[in-house]
Parts: structure tokens; C-alpha cells; sequence
């Protein structure tokens, strides 16, 4: 499989798909995890910048059947093809899904489980079915703050 760029400390675990790779460009410091796919038309690209996390399964596909003549199978009427672009610092959770045509901004985190099927902003955090933008990581404050410290003992010690 001969990508058409890859950067430095690129890393791929198991499962790694690539249709069409060498339209496929990855930037430094990208790391799939299992069961990724990715693709590229023959004339779209997929461009992923620097320091960019994919999580498991996720698809990312520059490729989609057409469906819009009625009386012929779908099978019989072709592919369209639109460039992806996801630029530096983008998290793309566990089962997401991006979609032909798609820009994804830098430092942007798209949720998991989620269907990207329009640009999303830089620095926001986008989820659902289709993505939507839910806040920017440019505000001083997330709607929700988790705090993961170990919770204290407060009933003494265990017998």
C-alpha cells in the first residue's frame, strides 16, 4: 500500500483499511486506532494534518454511491467523490463517521458514534446524528466538567 504522504510518527493499529491511498495524506503525529477505514477518490483526496487522533472504527470516506436516478439499481449508476480535509489537533471519537466532502477545523473533537456530514468549525465539539456543533473549546468553560480525582474515603477505614 503506497499512501501519498505520510508524515513522521504516524501509527496504525490492526485493522486498517485504505481505498485508494494514494490519494490519502497524512500529516505527523496521526494515530489510527483497530478496524479504521479510509478513503479517497479517484480524483478527491483525504487530507489529515498534524496531531491527529482517530478512534476505533471509524470511517472516513471521500466516496458515496449516487441514488438519484429512479428506475436504475443503484449498483449501475456510479460514485460521486469530494475531498475531506482535516486539519491539525482534531479527535474524532470511536465509530464516527465522516462523510464525502467534509472540512474539519483545527483542535476540533467530533463525539463518538458520530455522522459528520458538513464542515465543522475550528475548535468545537460537534456530536449526534448528523453532527452537530454542542460549544467551542474557545469558551472559558464546557457545559459539563468532569472531574476524575479518586473520590475520597470519608467512612474511615475499611474492616
Amino acid at each position: 500500500m503506497l499512501i501519498g504522504a505520510v508524515g513522521k510518527d504516524v501509527v496504525f493499529d490492526d485493522g486498517i483499511k485504505i481505498l485508494n491511498p494514494s490519494r490519502v495524506f497524512l500529516g505527523d503525529h496521526v494515530g489510527f486506532n483497530v478496524n479504521c477505514y479510509v478513503s479517497a477518490g479517484p480524483h478527491a483526496s483525504t487530507n489529515i494534518g498534524n496531531y491527529v487522533r482517530v478512534g476505533p472504527m471509524v470511517t472516513i470516506e471521500a466516496v458515496n454511491h449516487r441514488f438519484d436516478r429512479i428506475g436504475i439499481p443503484i449498483y449501475h449508476q456510479g460514485y460521486t467523490e469530494a475531498q475531506i480535509d482535516i486539519d491539525d489537533d482534531v479527535w474524532i471519537g470511536a465509530g464516527s463517521v465522516i462523510l464525502p466532502g467534509v472540512h474539519i477545523g483545527a483542535g476540533a473533537i467530533i463525539g463518538a458514534g458520530a455522522v459528520v456530514t458538513h464542515d465543522i468549525p475550528a475548535y468545537s465539539v460537534a456530536v449526534g446524528v448528523p453532527a452537530e456543533v454542542k460549544w467551542s473549546r474557545l469558551s472559558t468553560t464546557p457545559p459539563a466538567v468532569v472531574d476524575r480525582a479518586p473520590e475520597k474515603n470519608t467512612r474511615g477505614s475499611e474492616a
